[in-house]
């Protein structure tokens, strides 16, 4: 089976609690040196940081869950404009994160546009009006807001059809890889990414990546990650079947950065206040009244 090979630059969601695989490393905004790293270095530049001289930075997301962390892929096919579509394991209608300031061939941007269904047939089938269109001769993608600035989502308009039933014998994905899909259905060879426990006995070389960071007993049970889908009728998957992924370096897993709250003034409060006020000046005027040079009747 061959080896596993993405795009170099690709932004994967990566389930492993403490490590991330051969070829890839945390999207933690680090620096990385150049003469190490020349492809990226092309695909990236300094879109993210670093000197453009000796150095340059990897982009920096919060993970969406505790555990769960943005990878980005150091090795793999050089993403094309305008070459071959190399994505031999992505699957038709599947959407990835992109780094880079343009969409490689096989993809279009996930940003609500809409297509020609005659030449999208199979992603038609995928996808229907569910985002919008006419149905008739067209039909729209997802639209999609990328988790930072300059990294974009893209939709496959190439690849493997996905099946309910058959798993592809060809496909060399991670075990554990999460996807994010746009269908009403998890493909088989995935499980819904919703928190959901699986058995270890039916998955042990699963459970041996997770262990029970994302909950169940150890014992019998384990959990999957759970992660909220960005957009309606969209969810995560994580792949059950596929390559055990080779160790690279050992990760510390990051808190999620949580959003800062808003305090709501209570409706009630603006006529409130209203009232204090008004209530304050009768009492100023009664008091003062008094020592007007006038009579107040």
């Amino acid at each position: 089976m061959p080896a596993f090979s993405p795009f170099i630059g690709e932004l994967y969601l990566s389930p492993y609690p403490d490590f991330a695989p051969a070829g890839f490393l945390p999207a933690n905004g680090q620096l990385l040196p150049i003469n190490q790293n020349t492809a990226l270095f092309a695909l990236l530049g300094t879109t993210y940081g670093g000197d453009g001289r000796t150095t340059f930075a990897l982009p920096n997301i919060s993970p969406p869950v505790y555990g769960v962390e943005y990878l980005i892929a150091t090795q793999g096919f050089f993403p094309s404009r305008d070459g071959s579509f190399p994505g031999e394991d992505t699957l038709i209608g599947e959407i990835l994160l992109f780094p880079y300031n343009f969409i490689p061939r096989g993809f279009a941007p996930a940003n609500g546009q809409t297509l020609p269904i005659i030449q999208n047939t199979a992603l038609f089938s995928l996808l229907g009006t569910t985002y919008g269109g006419d149905g008739r001769i067209n039909f729209a993608l997802p639209n999609l807001t990328s988790p930072i600035p300059n990294t974009q989502y893209a939709i496959a308009l190439q690849g493997i059809f996905p099946s309910r039933d058959h798993f592809p014998t060809s496909s060399n994905r991670l075990l554990g890889e999460i996807a994010l899909l746009p269908y009403n259905f998890t493909p088989r060879g995935f499980s819904a990414a919703n928190g959901q426990l699986l058995s270890i006995n039916q998955n042990p070389a699963l459970f041996s990546l997770l262990g029970t960071t994302y909950g169940g007993d150890g014992q019998t049970t384990f959990a999957l990650p759970n992660l909220t889908s960005p957009i309606p009728n969209t969810q995560y998957a994580i792949a059950v079947d596929g390559i055990y992924p080779r160790r690279g370096i050992s990760i510390t897993p990051r808190e999620p950065i949580q959003p800062p709250v808003i305090q709501q003034v209570p409706e009630h409060s603006n006529s409130g206040i209203a009232i204090l006020l008004v209530v304050a000046m009768l009492s100023l005027w009664h008091q003062v009244g008094y020592l007007l040079p006038y009579n107040r009747t």
